[in-house]
């Protein structure tokens, strides 16, 4: 006996696997298919419209900085970082950091930060792929913190100036150094007067 889809011999009646079987009454009897309410085009299963039907698609691409803030008040960006790894994972760009090479695990940077760009700005804008780099962790902090600058496309570590928090706090350390070695300073060179200077004398003559 030959199998019907394959043509290989078996002992069963028609076919010589489950999956020919499958193939088979797949193609004669086929499974049910859904279609958009609205335009009628075929949809995934589970799903009642296509994307451009649906009644809560948004067009994230096009829509601003401003908008963003608005929706989500805790964490703003979030969506927006959701938005720049979904475009660099579906981009050509290489899947491993830019900086070092490594290639296990990377995080997609913003060369402008977020913050930077102005609230009418669109998303697609800000989430272009000339903005965006994969960095590991590490590369990725110290861009984010001044120890790399990107020039002429090549990353080049840099000294970074300090913060001004950074500075009001070293400030405020300095006073309490100086502060600290003057009184070390008055006390070791200190000289007792009147009484005090005459029991001094009268202990040191014991």
């Amino acid at each position: 006996m030959l199998c019907t889809v394959c043509g290989k011999e078996t002992a069963n009646p028609k076919f010589c696997s489950k999956s020919c079987a499958a193939s088979f009454n797949n193609k004669l009897y086929p499974k049910r298919q859904k279609h958009c309410k609205k335009c009628n085009i075929l949809v995934p299963p589970g799903r009642h419209y296509c994307v451009e039907c649906h009644p809560h698609y948004r067009d994230w691409s096009k829509s601003t900085l401003a908008e963003q803030k608005q929706i989500r008040k805790y964490q703003p960006y979030s969506r927006i970082r959701e938005l720049a790894r979904t475009a660099y994972k579906n981009s050509s760009k290489p899947k491993e950091c830019c900086n070092c090479g490594y290639k296990k695990h990377y995080e997609i940077c913003h060369i402008a930060a977020i913050n930077s760009f102005e609230d009418l700005t669109p998303i697609s804008i800000i989430n272009s792929l000339d903005n965006l780099v994969a960095l590991c962790p590490n590369c990725h902090w110290e861009l984010d913190n001044g120890y790399l600058t990107l020039v002429n496309s090549d990353f080049v570590e840099v000294e970074p100036k300090p913060s001004k928090r950074a500075r009001e706090i070293w400030a405020v350390y300095d006073l309490r150094y100086i502060s600290a070695n003057a009184a070390t300073a008055s006390i070791s060179t200190f000289t007792p007067r009147g009484k005090a200077a005459t029991a001094t004398q009268e202990r040191a003559g014991r």
